[in-house]
């Protein structure tokens, strides 16, 4: 591999997320919950991850969570089910016409004081720095409060 030009490396702010384990949390859905599987390896067997990509479920480390290949705009689960949901970098795969099912099925399979984390990434519009052909290096640092 070539040296990388920096003229065309966006690098963002270093971002600390800090989620606290909550004692009263029974079920969590983590959307798209593949790659890292961090809420996987916080809450274990009290989480169903869904994705649409059996790699992505597969590439998971191993954990204790349940893998489903779901589309989280049309869940297969029943009302009122989750304590819990978690979204980690995957509004940034979906199409913007998406997001409105999405956000109706968590609010439909969440519990009536449940909560929807998300995480996520903002691209910026490129400018005349950042060339067509650039090259996206992001680092995500994450501490996880126990």
């Amino acid at each position: 591999m070539g040296k990388i030009d920096e003229n065309k490396i966006y690098f963002t702010e270093k971002q600390i997320i800090d989620i606290e384990k909550e004692k009263d949390i029974n079920r969590v859905l983590d959307i798209g919950g593949g790659g890292e599987s961090i809420i996987a390896h916080l809450y274990g067997d009290r989480v169903i991850s869904i994705d649409l990509s059996k790699e992505e479920l597969l590439e998971a480390e191993d954990n204790d969570a349940l893998k489903i290949i779901m589309d989280a705009r049309k869940m297969d689960f029943l009302d009122n089910q989750f304590d819990l949901c978690t979204s980690f970098f995957t509004f940034m795969y979906l199409d913007k016409i998406d997001y409105e099912k999405v956000f109706k099925e968590v609010k439909r399979v969440l519990k009536p004081e449940g909560l929807f984390l998300i995480w996520d990434l903002s691209i910026p519009e490129k400018t005349e720095k950042i060339k067509i052909s650039m090259q996206l290096i992001w680092k995500l640092d994450l501490i996880i409060k126990r």
